[in-house]
């Protein structure tokens, strides 16, 4: 049986995300995924009921990467915020059609938790060039995670 709200995976979308994750050297503590990105639009019925709507759905490459627990750092949510813009504006300026995502406390592995930057090239915009652009993401990822840490390192001789 299948689901009519599902959009299936096309044999081409497949395929160019199979190419990828065959050719693409993660950077550490990442990982590659097939997914579907949206915007979430929020109004409100006659009821004042909130509604939800998923639109410009979008499937893509998604780059999902940890971050240092920044809660274990010793950062506030708005350092950590300062830095996590920062990366989101060098990202955005390389590579202008991402969707960009941001979560604290979503991942957590061997009982350690930690927070996550997720990255959506769209296939369809990115197909030519999507091993460069995730080239560039991983480095400018990368340096996000040494800037926390820098910074947390900075904090905690600035209370000694």
């Amino acid at each position: 049986m299948r689901c009519r709200h599902r959009k299936e995976v096309t044999a081409h979308e497949y395929e160019k995300f199979h190419e990828t994750y065959r050719q693409h050297q993660c950077a550490p503590r990442s990982k590659l995924y097939l997914a579907d990105g949206y915007d979430i639009v929020r109004s409100y019925t006659e009821g004042m009921q909130i509604q939800e709507k998923k639109e410009n759905k979008k499937r893509g490459v998604m780059a999902l990467y940890a971050l240092p627990d920044t809660r274990k750092l010793g950062l506030t949510e708005a350092q950590a915020y300062a830095v996590v813009w920062d990366t989101f504006q060098k990202i955005q300026k390389q590579a202008p059609r991402v969707e960009v995502y941001y979560g604290q406390d979503t991942g957590e592995k061997r009982q350690k938790g930690f927070d996550e930057i997720g990255v959506l090239l769209p296939i369809h915009g990115f197909e030519k060039r999507m091993l460069h652009h995730l080239d560039e993401i991983d480095g400018i990822v990368l340096s996000c995670r040494e800037k926390m840490m820098k910074k947390a390192g900075a904090e905690s001789l600035d209370l000694e």
